[in-house]
């Protein structure tokens, strides 16, 4: 086991390459100390991530029935723990990555799961920039890993990636600028090839955010000890950030908008920064709306707002 300053030390190293702008993001795991700390910090905030986004597909899809998954770029296979979560009716798993060290580390942790669709995966080492054709699956979750990829690469990953999908497809990147760019250009690239986007955005029109301003949401994290000493943190929780986009072969039940700050819980009244059919908005929702408030009192940061536009 490395000593606690090697973790880290690994551990910062992993956080500044997500947070890297300059596309593509160099390979961030590439030693036995950068699996480690991805292990201690970067996977339950992965998880935590993947497991709202695969939630938020079986809210937004009626029927959704999802039996075999793709995840592209697995790592350690963190999607596919958070995706067998959501999807009760998983029955067949495929995992490619590059890195064979992460396979057998990801093997490893599977032979524990209650899943037997996580137990019986099948992993496939290869780089997912140079494969051909998919075999296609009901879902294709991309977590975290497009930010690898040239702007090029990107787009031709997604279009693999889409034409593998014969349900649902998710791409989920760091929330920051540079993460919500890349999720930007899948979301342009899903639209042109005839995808229906699930979430988070209720329209698909062009995205109304821009400059300074970017869409990305938050998974709160209960840190583990080691987690904490890993990260030199002090609070027992962090909260992820996140970008991602939802897309799907059919029909949705497509949120009327999104909440997409955290609300302002006041007395009598909560304020709320929405992305609806409109556009942008703020909206204030006195106690005197009693249907509304006790949705606005419940709302979160990412949560789906049900009511149309005014």
């Amino acid at each position: 086991m490395p000593s606690l300053q090697i973790l880290n030390a690994a551990s910062e190293s992993l956080s500044r390459g997500y947070r890297r702008a300059a596309p593509p993001r160099a390979r961030l795991v590439s030693s036995e100390h950068d699996r480690l700390a991805y292990l201690a910090a970067r996977l339950p905030a992965t998880y935590a991530a993947a497991r709202r986004v695969s939630t938020e597909a079986v809210a937004r899809i009626p029927g959704l029935e999802i039996e075999s998954l793709l995840d592209l770029g697995s790592g350690p296979g963190t999607a596919m723990w958070a995706a067998a979560e959501s999807f009760a009716n998983l029955e067949k798993v495929t995992l490619i990555e590059r890195d064979s060290e992460f396979i057998d580390l990801g093997k490893r942790l599977a032979g524990h799961a209650m899943s037997a669709a996580v137990r019986q995966a099948q992993w496939q080492n290869a780089d997912i920039s140079t494969l051909g054709g998919l075999t296609p699956h009901d879902a294709v979750f991309l977590s975290y890993v497009v930010g690898e990829l040239s702007p090029a690469g990107l787009r031709q990953v997604i279009g693999k990636a889409w034409a593998a999908a014969q349900k649902l497809m998710a791409v989920i990147e760091p929330g920051t600028p540079a993460g919500f760019s890349r999720i930007l250009t899948a979301r342009r690239e899903l639209l042109d090839l005839g995808a229906v986007i699930a979430a988070p955005c209720p329209h698909e029109r062009d995205c109304p955010m821009s400059g300074s301003d970017w869409c990305h949401f938050a998974a709160r994290v209960e840190r583990t000890s080691l987690h904490r000493l890993t990260k030199s943190g002090t609070l027992p929780y962090e909260d992820e950030k996140y970008s991602y986009i939802l897309a799907a072969r059919y029909d949705v039940a497509r949120a009327p908008a999104r909440v997409i700050r955290h609300p302002m819980k006041l007395k009598g009244h909560v304020r709320l920064q929405l992305c609806g059919s409109g556009g942008l908005s703020n909206k204030t929702v006195s106690r005197k709306n009693k249907g509304q408030y006790r949705a606005a009192r419940k709302a979160e940061w990412g949560s789906a707002w049900p009511f149309e536009d005014e």
